[in-house]
């Protein structure tokens, strides 16, 4: 996949396929250890980062313009770093600014545009997971044992579903095989997707 994302003769909407699949394993081999040490919470955030990539990648689907609207968004995302790094901190930079650079459409956006399942995906997986991740009162702590395994069980299978997609969709974009990407070698290690 590497190699394809290197490849200067290629769509840029392959281009997108391959980066995703590239983020994929690692994510999902993250959300898989914080999953095992019963860190559920934490590791939500990791699933809606996974739910977040795949509603992205479906959104794109075969279109150049998106694929290369994710680059002009990762400059914007830059250059507003670099501002607030040198109001704050005095640090200067010497990245030149890109021209177009602009913020994608958010999220809600993205999935409407992508499809019904697309907005089916970011409800049921993404808007589930936002309390842990901006700070909400854990209820895991207040939890048994027993009902804080059985959470954890539960998000696994959330977990899964966003991994899956998160693989399924780029492949779908480029023609390619699941056998091209080893997701199903993190998933199989996982004790919780058992």
């Amino acid at each position: 996949m590497l190699s394809l994302v290197q490849d200067r003769g290629r769509r840029h909407y392959e281009h997108a396929a391959a980066a995703h699949l590239l983020r994929m394993p690692d994510l999902a081999r993250a959300i898989v250890l914080l999953n095992d040490a019963r860190f559920f919470e934490e590791s939500t955030t990791l699933v809606r980062v996974a739910a977040e990539l795949a509603i992205t990648a479906q959104w794109v689907g075969r279109n150049d313009e998106r694929a290369f609207w994710l680059a002009l968004d990762s400059a914007d995302a830059a250059e507003r770093g670099d501002e607030r790094r040198k109001e704050h901190f005095g640090i200067d930079t010497d990245r030149e600014a890109v021209d177009g650079a602009k913020r994608l459409p958010p999220l809600p956006n993205r999935a409407k545009e992508a499809g019904q399942d697309a907005e089916a995906f970011y409800a049921g997986i993404y808007q589930w997971g936002s309390g842990p991740t901006h700070g909400a009162l854990s209820i895991l702590g207040h939890l048994e044992d027993e009902e804080r395994d059985q959470y954890g069980r539960r998000f696994a299978g959330l977990a899964v579903q966003s991994v899956y997609r998160l693989a399924v969709i780029p492949l779908k974009i480029l023609g390619a095989s699941e056998d091209e990407v080893p997701f199903h070698v993190t998933l199989d290690e996982w004790r919780a997707s058992r």
